[in-house]
């Protein structure tokens, strides 16, 4: 039974990962029934991200983070469908090099927070804790 209401985070709330199954699917273990979700929500995702570029208020910044094949780049994928490449910055970041390592932990993430009005994707593998 398909139960998105247990995905949400509450604005405000703080979110203790260790309470979440990163197995959990919601009730979206059927694959045709995800894909029909997701392109439901396709146009009204382009809708937002229309009116958060309008406003230039606010961005948006989606960080996808998990090992070498977690299916990072196939979320954004699914996900942004609709959406216009224009409007979105994906950023991949895997092992630091000597440069990065030598400046702080945010030092290299710092230049790529998207600009107010934009959709940033930082597309992480896990190295480190």
């Amino acid at each position: 039974m398909l139960d998105l209401d247990r995905l949400r985070i509450a604005p405000g709330s703080r979110v203790d990962l260790d309470r979440h199954d990163p197995r959990d699917e919601a009730g979206l273990d059927d694959k045709s029934l995800a894909e029909a979700l997701i392109a439901r929500n396709a146009e009204r995702l382009d809708e937002l991200q229309a009116r958060l570029f309008a406003e230039a208020d606010r961005s948006l910044l989606v960080v996808l983070q998990g090992l070498d094949t977690a299916g990072k780049d196939g979320t954004a994928r699914a996900v942004f469908t609709g959406v216009s490449p224009l409007a979105i910055e994906t950023h991949a970041f895997g092992v630091p090099g000597p440069h990065e390592a030598a400046h702080d932990y945010l030092w290299r993430v710092h230049s790529r927070v998207p600009a107010r009005g934009r959709i940033g994707v930082f597309n992480r593998s896990h190295y480190e804790d």
